[in-house]
């Protein structure tokens, strides 16, 4: 029977019930309704704006309001801040050179020298040039070599926001030599030579200033007096020197015999035989008291000069009797050439080499035999 007829078959309650079971039916065989994509999406832009409103909202009240703005009518002017303090300019530097003279650098044997700046700054150098760079300001130095017979004096120089050159002059080092007399009567004027200069004195003393080395002296007559030693060399090593020089009475009859050589070193060293017997000479001059008579003498040169004259004879004759002896040095070198005797062994030496290189190759000859297939 068609449902429709049924139904209709039914008193009123039994079809109600029977829609009522009907529809509890439907509704509980139906999914759950879900929201479209569309609803979703806009369901999730929604929340994102709710999410960031509620940063927004945290954030400014966190933050203070300034003074007098419209979100806080009634706040009092907050005072100023204070400045920042600028940041600090980086320091200028420029360029300080310094200049050398005096000294043999840039060689094979350079010698090393150097400067030490106020503030501990040390430099060093093989050239002829230092160059630092500085901040404005005045500068002390001193200054050291490695060649001990030079020297330069300490200074100063200043940075006045540009570059700067310092000249640092070498020097020889030099010592005093003070010679001191005994014997003369008060007033009596003597005279030194050192390496060729003079210096007189009425007092009982002479002063020189020499460099580092060896320097030869002499003594110049003094009428009446003979000086010991009357000629000599000191050594000049950066502190002051005395020499002492005696003068003792000439007994009469006794005079100076005084030999002077000319174009020596100031440390040579050559000797004088004088009526056979020799005297040693470093220097220049030789002084010799003898009394009356007639002298022969001899020189014999210091090695690489020839004197003029060689020898000769000289008369003491009641006054003191200068001899200049004038020397030159030997234009002739050492030969440099092979001597016929090198020449000799060394041809010899070819010939042995090529009778040996000769045997060896004959032998080596030999002891192949014929070749194969002969």
């Amino acid at each position: 029977m068609p449902a429709r007829q049924e139904e209709e078959g039914l008193t009123l309650s039994e079809r109600m019930k029977r829609g009522h079971s009907n529809g509890y039916r439907e509704r509980s065989s139906e999914r759950p309704h879900r929201p479209t994509g569309a609803r979703r999406n806009l369901a999730r832009s929604m929340g994102l704006a709710v999410v960031v409103c509620a940063l927004l909202l945290a954030t400014t009240a966190s933050v203070p309001l300034a003074a007098g703005s419209v979100g806080d009518p009634g706040a009092s002017p907050a005072a100023p801040s204070a400045p920042r303090a600028p940041a600090a300019a980086p320091i200028a530097l420029y360029m300080v050179t310094v200049i050398e003279s005096g000294l043999a650098v840039g060689g094979a044997y350079s010698v090393v020298w150097g400067i030490a700046i106020t503030g501990g700054l040390s430099y060093s150098s093989t050239l002829g040039t230092i160059s630092v760079y500085l901040a404005n300001g005045t500068y002390q130095y001193t200054t050291h070599s490695s060649d001990d017979t030079r020297s330069a004096a300490p200074g100063t120089f200043t940075v006045r926001g540009g570059s700067v050159s310092v000249y640092v002059a070498y020097a020889p080092v030099t010592s005093t030599i003070t010679f001191t007399e005994e014997g003369l009567p008060n007033g009596t004027n003597w005279t030194l030579s050192v390496d060729g200069s003079q210096a007189s004195s009425m007092t009982d003393s002479i002063v020189f200033v020499e460099s580092n080395g060896s320097s030869s002296f002499a003594v110049m007559e003094v009428p009446g007096y003979q000086a010991s030693p009357a000629a000599g060399s000191v050594m000049v090593g950066g502190s002051p020197i005395s020499q002492v020089i005696v003068f003792s009475r000439i007994t009469p009859g006794i005079y100076r015999l005084t030999f002077v050589g000319s174009a020596l070193p100031s440390n040579a060293t050559w000797s004088i035989v004088l009526n056979g017997a020799t005297e040693n000479v470093v220097g220049s001059t030789l002084g010799l008291s003898e009394p009356n008579g007639s002298y022969s003498f001899a020189i014999l040169p210091p090695p690489g000069y020839t004197a003029n004259p060689t020898s000769g004879t000289v008369v003491v004759n009641g006054s003191p009797v200068p001899v200049p002896i004038d020397f030159s040095q030997n234009s002739a070198g050492r030969s440099s050439g092979i001597s016929g005797f090198d020449y000799f062994w060394g041809a010899f030496i070819v010939i042995a080499i090529a009778i040996a290189v000769f045997a060896v190759l004959w032998v080596w000859t030999k002891s192949r035999g014929p070749p194969r297939g002969f």
